[in-house]
């Protein structure tokens, strides 16, 4: 991240260059551990490191695990990167771009593109409201473009506007809900969702909102996103709240706002280092 700062409260202002590395190397590890872990990979948080810092293996954990954390690493250095070039729009190719460093795992497969939108109809197995299983669909491949620039176009309004702390975990929680009801890649979505969402909040100034990936997090994280996305229904070219209501992201945000705490807690214990040593 560069020494000039959006805003005047930037969470990198006021921090040696050390430190400010380190803390930027902190959030990249926790990012990548608890977004990968979301979905499944087994590395811990001492492993995630590990791997990321030095780039060795861990002995007795898949090769597949090991390029996941390895493609998110390299994924949440793109969005720095996309930051520091001070762009306010984001394209296709940009999210074609960053899918590719998520989604590491190779499969020679014309109908699983890398960096492409999906080709074939995805869903996944939930509960609605009342806790009743059934079968989620997200939008077709033929809805997707249409789709995609509408979330592109909130996406790069967002990126207009400078984002006060109060406002974050809505933006965040919009941007995130709108992106895994569409699901627009065959894989990889819910990794793509937690980068995308944060880049407005840190091209304004802010730290990266975390969820994080134990058991019971993960678990009432998936809930919400079910609940909304029965209530909303398949998201189509007939039926397409691009950005959604505040009320109905309601849930989420509140989630969002309770799951920043771990983000904001990193950047204040920074903050503590910097000012013992300038007393010191």
């Amino acid at each position: 991240m560069p020494q000039h700062t959006t805003t005047p409260e930037h969470f990198l202002a006021g921090l040696d260059t050390d430190l400010q590395n380190n803390l930027l190397q902190q959030l990249n590890i926790e990012w990548t551990h608890h977004s990968t872990g979301l979905e499944g990979n087994t590395l811990d948080l001492g492993e995630t490191a590990y791997v990321l810092t030095e780039g060795l293996t861990v002995d007795g954990k898949p090769l597949k695990d090991h390029n996941e954390v390895i493609g998110h690493g390299k994924a949440v250095d793109w969005v720095f990167a996309f930051i520091r070039g001070d762009r306010n729009t984001a394209t296709f190719d940009d999210l074609f771009a960053l899918h590719r460093l998520v989604q590491t795992d190779i499969v020679r497969d014309i109908y699983r593109s890398y960096g492409a939108w999906k080709k074939e109809p995805n869903g996944t197995t939930g509960r609605d409201a009342q806790g009743n299983v059934q079968f989620i669909e997200f939008s077709t491949p033929e809805d997707v473009p249409f789709l995609m620039e509408k979330w592109v176009a909130v996406f790069n309004h967002t990126m207009t506007e400078i984002i006060p702390a109060v406002t974050a975990p809505r933006v965040f929680a919009n941007l995130h809900t709108t992106f895994t009801a569409i699901h627009p890649f065959f894989d990889g979505n819910g990794r793509m969702a937690r980068l995308l969402a944060n880049i407005p909040l840190l091209r304004s100034g802010l730290p990266p909102i975390l969820i994080q990936r134990t058991h019971a997090i993960r678990e009432r994280y998936i809930r919400i996103l079910q609940t909304m996305q029965h209530t909303t229904g398949t998201f189509s070219r007939q039926n397409a709240p691009i950005p959604l209501q505040a009320q109905l992201l309601a849930p989420l945000t509140q989630f969002c706002c309770e799951q920043w705490q771990h983000a904001l807690s990193l950047v204040q214990k920074a903050h503590e280092q910097q000012r013992i040593r300038q007393q010191s």
